[in-house]
């Protein structure tokens, strides 16, 4: 299998790019959606550098989507019903 080569530097930048949108939108109505992104981020971050050699950015991309994931239970994302514009009907967010 051929390797895939990775700009590590470019990668922690993308997780901390990441990071901040998903601060940014802290109790914002798209924070569920936000928080999926940043955990499927940090799992396919996770992909790119394993096996690298690189233990703190694997363990980085962890840690990253397991508190993604934490603030996603916390905040029952699933079950969130969220209200749009007046005349519209309320539906249910999943991220």
């Amino acid at each position: 299998m051929n390797r895939l080569g990775v700009d590590v530097e470019l990668l922690r930048e993308l997780l901390n790019a990441a990071s901040r949108t998903a601060l940014t939108h802290r109790g914002s109505e798209h924070e569920c959606y936000v928080l999926g992104q940043l955990e499927a981020t940090a799992n396919m971050a996770y992909v790119l550098c394993a096996g690298s050699g690189n233990e703190e950015l694997e363990l980085l991309c962890q840690q990253l989507a397991l508190d993604a994931l934490n603030r996603h239970s916390e905040l029952n994302c699933a079950t969130n019903s969220v209200s749009r514009k007046s005349g519209d009907k309320s539906f249910i967010t999943s991220a």
